[in-house]
């Protein structure tokens, strides 16, 4: 899987809570291995959050190789449902 970070990045499909865990941000991850402790930016309109992925969820698994894309849920639990939005775009945090 591609990992230079040239167009690393995951447009939230969907946002939703799940009681004891926290908001869940879901979409399509492409060219990006996600792993949990990762700092990730979130960009919500003019505001960009930094926060750490507390989880990864593999919602659809990819076909053949490691550079099909993966639908996934990323638990974002220092985030609010007002802070996350459809459309919204997550983006590695690098180095």
């Amino acid at each position: 899987m591609a990992d230079d970070g040239a167009e690393s990045k995951m447009i939230v499909a969907s946002v939703f809570t799940i009681t004891g865990r926290g908001l869940v941000a879901s979409g399509v991850l492409r060219d990006w291995l996600l792993r949990v402790g990762d700092q990730v930016a979130v960009s919500h309109g003019s505001t960009e959050f930094v926060v750490t992925c507390e989880g990864v969820e593999m919602l659809t698994f990819p076909r053949g190789s490691g550079a099909d894309p993966a639908t996934v849920g990323v638990f974002l639990p220092a985030l609010s449902r007002e802070q996350v939005a459809v459309g919204d775009i997550l983006r590695p945090i690098r180095d």
